[in-house]
């Protein structure tokens, strides 16, 4: 029950998202999706706060490599950097890296960049085949009409 944590305590417990609906209170999750993120969770506990991560999101279809079919997994950091993950350890992927050298490829990314909680991050890091860095992105904004007295539109 979330009345069990306090609320300043809470806002640094992993988050799984992107699951739609939820089985009846006191039910297992039976949503595979839900039981790689809790793994991958429960792998990076003693490290979660640290890295400054936020969230756990399973992507919506598996991916297929021969008959092995596996949910893949990013992470989101309290800074907004999306780390792509990949599988859970337990979908035993073909060709996937172990989790502690993923783990590994982030801490140097940590230390090569900084904390993950700050816009100065990279927007996205893969730990997946590698280390890859992105650069975070900005949104130019939305043009805006504007009318002029007479009537006409200019952009």
């Amino acid at each position: 029950p979330a009345d069990d944590v306090p609320l300043i305590r809470r806002q640094y417990l992993p988050r799984i998202t992107g699951i739609v609906g939820q089985p009846p209170e006191g039910q297992r999750w039976e949503d595979p999706r839900v039981a790689g993120a809790v793994e991958i969770a429960a792998l990076l506990g003693d490290v979660w706060e640290g890295l400054h991560l936020q969230e756990i999101t399973p992507s919506t279809r598996p991916e297929v490599a021969g008959t092995e079919q596996y949910f893949v997994y990013e992470l989101v950091a309290r800074g907004g950097t999306r780390i792509q993950w990949g599988p859970a350890p337990r979908a035993r992927a073909p060709g996937d890296d172990a989790f502690a050298v993923k783990l590994q490829r982030l801490n140097e990314c940590v230390k090569q960049y900084g904390p993950l909680d700050s816009i100065d991050s990279p927007g996205t890091i893969n730990v997946r085949g590698g280390l890859q860095v992105g650069p975070r992105m900005v949104k130019k904004p939305a043009a805006r009409m504007v009318s002029k007295p007479e009537g006409e539109v200019v952009k």
